[in-house]
């Protein structure tokens, strides 16, 4: 009776325009509570990269009481190990959830804090979003093909916000630039998602889905192809013809290497050659890709910032897009000159 009566709650809340307005007639008569935080993952992003580390870092102080709301399928092993760090998950906004969200004196997004079906302040809780990138390519107020409507969302979510956090101080000023927010409200305070580069205990999950990369490279030396996602074109690995596939994988077998395959969460599966020398490291097996850099030898990719957060293991890095000129015209465009950024050499062939 009671799945059912949630089952029919959600259908008359289907719509986040519904969703929100009822968050917003509830949050007035919800006291907050200083030390509950309630951290909000966006779908296919799930529990991930800053937004993980933070949760975990928080439940370990042991004086928060530590929530997670997230409106996706989580892995069995993402799930038990929000339970061994005491983090209490919501997968559906049901009574509990709508609770946490609105009773927390914290609220902390990744993404959009209208994931957490949240539009407008209270003066006792304080909202900080860990954004999930570094600005390479433009985002938000940044990107060129924004619609007017759009753009008033962004500035209305920004207003949310007390605290975001960046890299560094170049980081900051673009931070500030793409959601509109003061300069001073953006925290030089380096990626949480940086600590996965540590040597320090990884929990369970996290130590199997290394051992898994281990086991998929044999001692090969690795090579990750991480792409980012196209918005008005194919995906870098739909570019790929079934020759430039060949001369990958006879040049992985000269070096005695492995490529492995990191899409965008985004993008579809990439279709290639059955070879033990090609290894999917997608996103919805492997979700942490900071502990996939971390073993990486040599990192290929394209407009995605993932270099920048690999930069700090000081391996090479190589740039690689057949259409970068359309990307450039068509698609974001960048914040920085790309050029000048760049660490590496950019290839548009796969000779190259």
């Amino acid at each position: 009776m009671a799945k059912k009566l949630l089952s029919v709650v959600n259908a008359l809340l289907a719509t986040r325009r519904r969703r929100i307005a009822l968050h917003t007639l509830l949050d007035p008569l919800v006291t907050k509570n200083p030390r509950r935080v309630t951290l909000i993952g966006k779908g296919r992003f799930g529990y991930s990269g800053n937004l993980r580390l933070v949760a975990e870092a928080l439940a370990a102080r042991g004086d928060y009481e530590v929530h997670l709301f997230c409106e996706s399928d989580l892995p069995t092993s993402h799930v038990s190990a929000l339970a061994s760090a005491g983090i209490r998950f919501h997968r559906h906004l049901s009574r509990q959830a709508t609770h946490a969200l609105l009773s927390s004196g914290v609220l902390i997004v990744d993404h959009s804090i209208r994931d957490g079906y949240i539009a407008r302040r209270h003066p006792n809780r304080r909202v900080i979003n860990i954004w999930h990138g570094v600005p390479i390519k433009n985002i938000e107020l940044c990107m060129p093909h924004t619609s007017g409507r759009r753009r008033r969302l962004i500035v209305k979510n920004s207003s949310l916000y007390d605290t975001m956090i960046a890299s560094s101080a170049a980081d900051r000023d673009a931070i500030a630039k793409s959601f509109g927010v003061p300069p001073e409200r953006v925290h030089v305070t380096g990626l949480p998602r940086y600590d996965l580069f540590r040597d320090q205990e990884l929990s369970q999950d996290l130590q199997a889905d290394l051992a898994k990369i281990h086991e998929l490279r044999r001692g090969r030396r690795l090579v990750l192809f991480a792409p980012t996602f196209r918005e008005r074109g194919l995906s870098a690995f739909a570019q790929l013809t079934e020759e430039d596939w060949g001369q990958l994988v006879a040049c992985l077998q000269r070096h005695d290497a492995v490529l492995g395959l990191r899409r965008h969460p985004y993008d579809e599966p990439p279709a290639h050659p059955a070879t033990d020398r090609i290894i999917d490291l997608h996103p919805d097996t492997m979700p942490e890709t900071n502990l996939v850099l971390r073993v990486t030898d040599l990192l290929i990719t394209d407009f995605s910032s993932l270099w920048v957060d690999f930069l700090l293991r000081h391996r090479p890095i190589l740039g690689y897009a057949k259409d970068r000129e359309h990307y450039t015209e068509n698609e974001r465009g960048f914040v920085h000159r790309f050029e000048e950024v760049f660490p590496g050499h950019f290839a548009q062939s796969v000779p190259e």
